[in-house]
């Protein structure tokens, strides 16, 4: 079929160009994950390329999906008619510098995220990362069409940064004052279909998990910003009286075998505090258990044999615009949440009586929280009736909903998305993107130069 064609139930197909941030494989952490979904669900109505850092075990029928190099990009974007990214890890320039409609995910807020990851490194390098980053994301936002983000705590702070790079015009606002023109909602989301236990994986299976035992599922990376040693602490309370209780940390590599499956070096910082403590408490392997990195079409049979799934945090600026993708997969498949207030999904749990929300380091509510999720199967009930309730708004077709639709109409009405620009979309000619653009690099090699030398900026100049 024709891509510009038009039937009666999709509308006018576009081709559309997603590039990955993160790899995409069998064991993809969260982005990768985001980055596939999307690029399955929008094939349903469009021409979809998805392209990916490093080399992928995964195909697609629906899709095609190619390594990232400098010469596909510029083929790709060549024939795309939209363009979505998180736009890191892959050379701006050829983006940047595009006339194609051109969506920035922002659905992880880095600018404060990457405070947190460069926490324990020395002031020099977490002021470079800061500047590095700061510097992309304002690129990202001078050149964006269109603006995605997880939910409002995030577009009130995007729509901060948005009016600081310009792009809040008052020829846009006076067309549309509610600016969802400019940014939507669309967070990460959970498959349609119902999830199917295919095989027996931790009760009756893993050694030391009984049939009986009730099991807390840690559904996903120990990132710096998680609390999981208080979750450790409360077991082991918890095992003076009862034996019954197991926690499982679901995707935690432990060993060298494993290392290509770690998302970043700080979830092996923090796994590794994890197995200090649960080995000096004497439980591990006994009360608490970790799994390696489970591939994604078969996290669903860990998730519903579980009967709890947690997720606790420390108190900071990353907690407060984060959004837990690991609590989707409680949702999906039904499993009673224990959760840390401060983030979206706590005030969300606790709204729609989705399970038990305590506050940061609040250890006794923690194990109290536990020992009723056990105990207490009428709550349990209440809870999963609610998770049945709430799921389906957070489904793949439901929230991507916004962007198929500036996706739709990027070829119907290609001028619709134009009038944001401080100086008009028509004026946006390639002398002044190029002027930016050198700027940007010229402030990032000099901040590269100044930190860590020559030799730094090669490495660090392929991808910006």
């Amino acid at each position: 079929m024709d891509r510009g064609s038009r039937t009666a139930d999709h509308g006018p197909m576009s081709s559309i160009l997603l590039i990955s941030s993160n790899p995409v494989h069998q064991r993809m952490a969260g982005p990768g994950i985001r980055y596939w979904e999307m690029a399955a669900h929008l094939a349903e109505k469009h021409d979809v390329t998805l392209l990916v850092p490093g080399e992928t075990d995964l195909s697609s029928s629906k899709f095609q999906i190619l390594r990232t190099t400098r010469k596909a990009l510029k083929r790709c974007l060549g024939r795309a008619d939209v363009v979505i990214t998180q736009g890191y890890k892959f050379p701006l320039d050829p983006v940047f510098l595009s006339p194609k409609p051109l969506v920035v995910d922002l659905y992880d807020p880095l600018p404060i995220e990457i405070l947190e990851h460069r926490r324990d490194a020395s002031l020099p390098e977490a002021a470079l990362s800061l500047a590095y980053c700061l510097a992309r994301t304002q690129m990202l936002l001078y050149r964006g069409d269109f603006f995605i983000c997880s939910h409002e705590r995030q577009r009130d702070f995007w729509l901060g940064m948005l009016v600081s790079a310009g792009r809040v015009r008052p020829e846009l606002y006076r067309k549309d004052p509610t600016l969802k023109s400019l940014i939507q909602l669309v967070p990460y989301g959970l498959p349609s279909e119902k999830p199917v236990h295919t095989r027996q994986v931790l009760k009756g299976v893993q050694k030391g998990i009984a049939d009986a035992d009730k099991v807390v599922l840690w559904g996903g990376g120990l990132w710096k910003w998680f609390d999981p040693c208080m979750v450790i602490k409360a077991i082991h309370e918890i095992s003076r009286d009862r034996h019954d209780i197991k926690l499982v940390f679901m995707g935690a590599p432990q060993g060298p075998g494993e290392k290509e499956s770690r998302p970043s070096p700080s979830v092996a910082q923090s796994t590794e505090e994890a197995l200090r403590i649960s080995k000096e408490l004497g439980l591990y392997d006994k009360q608490v258990f970790f799994t390696p990195w489970i591939p994604y079409q078969e996290r669903q049979n860990y998730l519903l044999e579980a009967d709890m799934g947690i997720s606790t945090h420390f108190e900071s600026l990353e907690s407060r615009f984060a959004f837990r993708t690991r609590i989707l997969d409680y949702l999906w498949c039904e499993l009673p949440v224990i959760a840390t207030k401060g983030d979206f999904w706590s005030d969300f749990i606790e709204r729609e009586g989705l399970g038990i929300v305590l506050d940061p380091k609040a250890f006794h509510q923690l194990k109290a929280a536990i020992l009723e999720m056990a105990d207490c199967p009428e709550k349990v009930r209440y809870y999963r009736d609610n998770l049945r309730r709430v799921a389906g708004n957070f489904s793949w077709p439901a929230v991507l909903q916004p962007l198929e639709a500036f996706c739709s109409n990027s070829r119907s009405d290609a001028g619709a998305f134009r009038f944001s620009f401080p100086e008009g979309r028509h004026t946006f000619n390639t002398s002044r993107k190029m002027a930016r653009l050198i700027g940007f690099y010229l402030r990032t090699t000099s901040a590269i130069v100044r930190y860590n030398g020559y030799q730094r900026v090669l490495n660090v100049m392929k991808n910006v």
